[in-house]
């Protein structure tokens, strides 16, 4: 149990830590150059982390989100063409608040989840239905790629 309540610990002292970082970012207007030279590090970095986190499936990446980040926890949901994967909270999302700064979703959640699911064996393609910072849930879409719907 104490090992749990330390884990949380570390993940909402995480959340901070972003969160005050994006605040420095926001408030130097630097958030939109170092989210695209984020991305691209993501993007480039993504197969080695697949490979060193043994992740399989979206709902492997998702699942570490959960566990290891703690942001949000992630409910996922089979459909046609891929997944659905639904947080109803936010950790990172609430403190973002409270700070009355920018979204952090895509900066720290959306687009580092997006590179790992591109990068999978089966690539997966992320689509954004909605967010916690704009609605009660947030809902994204692991769509597989080779399945070539939309």
């Amino acid at each position: 149990m104490k090992e749990k309540k330390d884990i949380l610990t570390l993940q909402l002292l995480y959340a901070g830590l972003l969160a005050d970082l994006l605040q420095i970012l926001c408030d130097n207007g630097l958030l939109e150059k170092v989210s695209t030279e984020k991305q691209t590090e993501n993007n480039l970095a993504a197969p080695a982390r697949v490979k060193e986190l043994k992740l399989k499936h979206p709902d492997d990446v998702f699942n570490f989100y959960s566990n290891v980040i703690g942001f949000a926890q992630w409910n996922s949901f089979p459909m046609a063409a891929g997944y659905s994967f639904k947080a109803k909270d936010c950790k990172l999302k609430s403190i973002a608040r409270y700070l009355s700064i920018d979204s952090p979703c895509n900066y720290c959640c959306i687009n580092p989840i997006a590179s790992l699911c591109s990068a999978l064996e089966i690539p997966y393609q992320i689509q954004v239905s909605r967010t916690l910072w704009d609605s009660k849930s947030c809902i994204l879409f692991a769509i597989n790629k080779t399945n070539n719907l939309k």
